[in-house]
Order: C-alpha cells, then structure tokens, then sequence
C-alpha cells in the first residue's frame, strides 16, 4: 500500500513537472512570436507562451497578420516569457495594455520600460527577476497584482507613479537590494506585506494620502529609520513595523485610529513614541518587545475612547516614563509587564480607566512598590480605592507645568516652565576662550548628544529637569573639542571630577582665585564636597574647567 501511494505521488510530480516545462498557450505563431486571440471582436491578441522559449533582444510588434486579418497586439499573456533564461531585453510599445500573470517571472532581463499607456500589470508578473535593478511605474497604471516584483534581489529604486491607488499583497517583498521607494500621491492602500524583507530599505516617502496599511507591510525592513504615519492613514496592520530594527523615531499624526498586532514589535532602536488621542484601539503586543523605548505618550487632555488590548508593551526593559491621557478609558492585562524601570506613571482621565476585575498584573510588582503614580488630585482617593491602580505605594498629584532649570558657569540659573510632554531645544555658547566640557540632564552625561552646532534636544518633559553644563579653558589656538577623557561636574553639593590619572592634582579656586580644594587623583571618580555655591575653576593637569555649584 505504501508502494503505491510512493508511485502515485512520484508520477503526479513528473505530471507537474511537464506541464511546468512544457506551458504552451497560444492560437498562432507568426515570426519568432507565439500569439493568443483573447478578443475576437475588437481583433486583440496577447503575446503567448510557446514550444520554444524566447531569447536574445525581442521587440513586440504593434500588430501581427494573420491568415489575412491584422490583429493589435495589445498585452503580454500569461506566462508568456516565463523561465526564458536566455532572453536579454524586451521593447513594449504603447499599445501594451496589460502584463499578464507570471509573464516575465524568473528572466533574466537587467530593465524594462514599462510604457505610458499600460494599465494592468497582474500576479508574479515579474517575480524572480534576479538581474532586475530599477523600475518606474507609468502614470497611466491603474492596478498592480500581488506579488509582482517579489524576489527580485537586485532592484534597488522604485518609482510607483501617480496613478496607482494601491500596491498588491507583497508586491516588492524580498527585494533584499531596494533601498529607495518614491510613492506616488495617489497611493492610498498598501495591501499587506509590500515591502515584507526589504532589508535595505531606507529612503521612503508616506504621503498623507495613504490610507490603510496592511499586514506586514514593512515587516523586518531593518534600515528603515524614520515612520510619519499621516492624517488620513487611519489603520495600521498586524505586524506592519515588526523586526523594524533601525526606527529611532515615529510620528503617528491624529487621524489614526487602529494599531494592529505586533505593529512595532521589535523595534529595538525606538526610544520616544506619542500616540495621538484619535486612536481607538491598540492591539495586543503593538509595542512588545522595544527594548530601547524609554517614554510613551498615549494621547492627551482629549476625551477620547482609548482601549490597549493586552501586552501592548510588554518586554519594554527600558521604559521609564508613561503618559496615558484623558482619552483613554481601558488599559489591558499585563500591558506593561517586564517593565521594570518605570519610574513615573502620569494618568489624566478624572475616572480611573477601567481595568478587568480579575486583573492586576497591568504592571509589574516591582513598579507598583517604587514608581509615581500621577493623577488628578481630585480623582486621588478614586485611584487608590481602585484594585489596579490603588496598588501604587507612591500616589501623587499631578502638575501639567514642570520647571526645566539649566545650571552653568554663572550667578544662579535659568529656571524655565516646561509643559509636560513637550520636547525643547536649547543652543549653549561658551564664552570667547572657552568650550563644553560637560552636559548632564537629570544626572545623566549627554554630552554627546549635541549637535554640531552645540544644540541640544531635551528628552519630552515627564518631570522637572536640571540640565548643567561645565565649560573647559581652551589652553592653545586648537578652537575644536577635543577628545579628552577629564569630565567635570556638579552633583549634590559637591564637584565630581573623572578621569584624571592616579597622583595627579587637583585643585579647586573661586574666580577671585582664592584655593578651596586641592587633592591628589585616585584613578577614579573624584567626589571633592564645596560648602559655598558659586562659580568655580576646576584645575587638572590637562584642563581648566568653569562650573556652577
């Protein structure tokens, strides 16, 4: 019995195999042409597949005569080139229509100009072409297939044009050398898995046209690094972003209304993501997993029907801060498990927003015990009776106005009033003969973050911020920063001090130059207390630093 079942399936793929291979479909040849008749009445013919594969430089004809009668050759049948391994280029006129199903698949043609006039380019039509580096797409293109550029490994630019609509289900997915996409402004629907693979992928412009993007559209495009998501895109599929390696940044604009399954799953380079107030629903997962994500802004003071499925962000192992809105009515179970490091949580909505009974996982053990919980101060004995939200030890009032303080080498400070979820850009000059030696906010260095033209870009404001800077004497004629390993700052009443080498001297004068500290370097971070606060010279053997205390 096993023996016959092995012969019956050995003879069905020998079967499949043959018709593979042998794939005639036309009424007649003329030339080195096969022809199909596909409207008798109107006398248009396709060009057909064969016996015989094409091959070398084909130009298709505008017309064929046939036993008397000329015939408009007016599209390119199904499978009409495919597998035809030797053919090198092929010319279409303007009369050219339509390009069937698989019609080109797996050729070995290096470009093709697709001519003004085509409106139909159908399924697999050119899948497979390996040599394939560029294509532009005509105006007059009405609808593109499914999968029709899939696997064409060596594309690399795209122009789609501006008459299509929408892009069929994996029409350039795994074309693993495509690194730029011009849409065209009339795009409105990406069908599902368009640019699945794409791993090259960098340079795409999303107009405000589109509309709806569907599953996996740009699954583990793992260079892409910027996704403006506009006013009119009102859905995102399951999957759309997932394995997203590179994304820093995100711009979801209001309009939007549904994140699917496992959108930005895996973005691990995503550090700030704001979620306007128009969206309804986030599905389970939306954000798993985004190791490097520290802030969420989940809407704003907009009444709104906001509700996260489960696990929305679990695995997000660097989140500090989370912003929920007055829009949202229901966070789901277990939505910010294995996220230890949050420190604030800020909720604006008078009502707690509801979560299952059963449930009280939403955050973990170690959240509820040290983080802040912010809420309206009305709404504080609401969020304490709560079996959630009344889990948080620490339950504070919540202040939409904070204070951004800037300390430098200065008397006293600059005190700014920052509004909690906005972002600020601040340029700091040193004075004639000086430069940057340190920037920290909030305790951390940032130094490094500046731009070239000393600017830099306040993470968004959840809590009141300090930002202090050390300024370094410029000792020779070089003005640039150079590489030093000496960082000099203020913290807790003292002057800290890193980076000078063990037994090296240290010492400490006030602008009069009357000495307040002098110490000898052990190697590591120095820690020297200053009771007075003022303006300070920090002296190392390799620099002079200003600082405020």
């Amino acid at each position: 019995m096993k023996k016959l079942l092995f012969w019956r399936l050995f003879l069905l793929l020998i079967l499949v195999a043959n018709v593979h291979f042998s794939y005639a479909y036309y009424t007649f040849k003329e030339g080195e042409f096969y022809y199909y008749v596909y409207d008798e009445y109107k006398l248009q013919v396709s060009i057909g597949a064969g016996e015989e594969q094409y091959s070398g430089n084909l130009i298709i004809p505008t017309s064929v005569v046939h036993n008397g009668i000329t015939y408009e050759v007016s599209a390119i049948g199904e499978a009409a080139f495919k597998d035809c391994l030797e053919l090198e280029s092929v010319t279409l006129h303007s009369g050219i229509k339509i390009i069937s199903d698989a019609a080109f698949q797996n050729t070995c043609i290096k470009n093709i100009v697709l001519p003004d006039g085509l409106i139909q380019i159908d399924r697999y039509a050119f899948s497979g072409c390996k040599y394939l580096s560029s294509i532009v797409l005509p105006k007059s293109l009405k609808e593109i297939g499914s999968y029709v550029f899939l696997d064409c490994i060596r594309l690399q630019t795209v122009d789609t044009g501006d008459g299509l609509e929408e892009l069929g289900v994996g029409a350039f997915a795994e074309c693993t050398a495509l690194h730029t996409v011009h849409l065209g402004s009339n795009i409105k629907k990406l069908l599902g898995s368009t640019f699945e693979d794409c791993s090259e992928l960098h340079n795409i412009n999303l107009n405000d046209q589109i509309e709806i993007m569907h599953d996996s559209d740009f699954k583990n495009c793992i260079k892409l690094k910027k996704v403006v998501i506009g006013a009119n895109n009102t859905e995102l599929g399951d999957c759309v972003f997932a394995g997203c390696t590179s994304i820093v940044e995100v711009e979801i604009h209001e309009g939007a209304v549904m994140i699917g399954r496992n959108a930005f799953e895996g973005c691990v380079s995503l550090k700030e993501i704001t979620i306007s107030s128009s969206v309804t629903n986030i599905a389970i997962h939306a954000f798993k997993d985004c190791t490097s994500l520290e802030r969420v802004v989940i809407g704003d003071e907009n009444d709104g029907e906001t509700e996260l499925s489960t696990y929305v962000f679990g695995g997000c192992i660097s989140l500090k801060d989370v912003f929920i809105g007055n829009n949202v009515k229901e966070v789901g179970s277990s939505d910010f498990i294995e996220c230890d490091s949050i420190e604030s949580v800020v909720v604006i909505r008078k009502d707690p927003p509801s979560v299952s009974e059963y449930e009280v996982w939403t955050f973990t053990d170690y959240v509820y015990e040290h983080a802040t919980l912010y809420v309206l101060s009305e709404s504080i004995d609401k969020y304490k009776a709560h079996h959630v939200w009344g889990r948080f030890l620490n339950i504070k009032p919540y202040r939409d106005k904070l204070y951004l303080t800037i300390k430098y080498a200065d008397n006293g400070c600059v005190k700014l009033t920052a509004t909690k979820g906005e972002s600020y850009e601040l340029t700091i000059e040193p004075e004639k003969d000086w430069r940057i030696n340190t920037v920290m906010y909030n305790g951390e260095d940032v130094t490094s973050q500046l731009t070239l033209d000393n600017v830099f870009r306040t993470p968004t404001i959840t809590k009141d911020g300090i930002l202090f800077i050390s300024f370094e004497k410029i000792e020779s004629n070089i003005i640039s920063v150079v590489s030093s390993n000496v960082k000099v700052y203020a913290e807790s009443g003292n002057i800290v001090v890193k980076g000078v080498n063990a037994g090296e001297l240290i010492s400490i004068f006030t602008l009069d130059g009357i000495q307040k500290a002098q110490v000898y370097s052990t190697g590591g971070a120095m820690s020297i207390p200053i009771v007075e606060t003022g303006i300070y010279l920090v002296k190392t053997p390799e620099k002079t630093v200003k600082l405020a205390l």
